[in-house]
């Protein structure tokens, strides 16, 4: 299938039928073509940053990865739901979290400034992980879970340095997310346009993703098996 519409209602409405596989599979597929079309239309730095792109049949995302493993490095998600579109920066690796947390301590002022920039559809959630020997990490709390235009500078400032200390612990792992949340019906009706809007937004991640990331020195597109 070749052509791309946008993502109408059907697809976002597939994820609310239990049990009707052949409209997650229609969904799965137009969302399929939904993430290529968008890596193509990509400025070249997050094309490098994020060379491997495809769709998870498992957990029913489309995604953008920076490795072929994804979870490793920083990778983005896009997830359909009956009521709205999400679209996730995950920064859950230790290596990138501590990259990102010493710009916040070294640079605060740079770093608060490019959370802000995101704007006021944007979400950020800072998480606390319990590490435990032989198994995935738990969740113990958030220290902070909320829209950008709330996440106010002292209390940021209190948070990036609580998270530092934490990095610093065995125990301990901070994962970060970036949210985009927007209506399913408002996504619908962009119609061809959701990939040039998409294409602004994860232009907006670009400031943070510099801090982490550097460019693939001649990175092309890669789908992912």
């Amino acid at each position: 299938m070749s052509q791309f519409s946008g993502l109408t209602m059907p697809v976002f409405s597939a994820f609310g039928w239990a049990g009707q596989e052949t409209a997650v599979k229609f969904a799965l597929s137009q969302l399929e073509l939904f993430v290529n079309r968008l890596h193509v239309a990509l400025p070249q730095e997050l094309q490098s940053i994020f060379p491997f792109f495809g769709v998870d049949n498992d957990s029913q995302t489309t995604y953008m990865a920076s490795s072929h493993a994804m979870e490793p490095e920083p990778f983005v998600t896009f997830h359909a739901r009956p009521l709205n579109f999400e679209m996730t920066l995950h920064i859950t690796d230790e290596m990138y979290i501590g990259k990102l947390l010493s710009v916040a301590e070294r640079q605060f002022d740079s770093w608060y400034a490019a959370v802000q920039q995101l704007g006021e559809d944007w979400h950020v959630r800072i998480q606390q992980m319990e590490v435990i020997e032989g198994a995935h990490p738990s969740h113990y709390q958030d220290l902070y879970k909320g829209p950008v235009t709330e996440f106010e500078r002292d209390a940021a400032a209190e948070i990036v340095n609580r998270a530092i200390y934490l990095h610093g612990e065995e125990k301990w792992i901070t994962p970060m997310y970036f949210t985009l949340r927007l209506h399913s019906e408002i996504v619908a009706a962009m119609g061809p346009a959701v990939i040039p809007t998409y294409r602004e937004y994860l232009s907006q991640l670009w400031p943070l993703l510099q801090f982490i990331h550097t460019p693939r020195k001649g990175a092309g597109q890669t789908r992912a098996p």
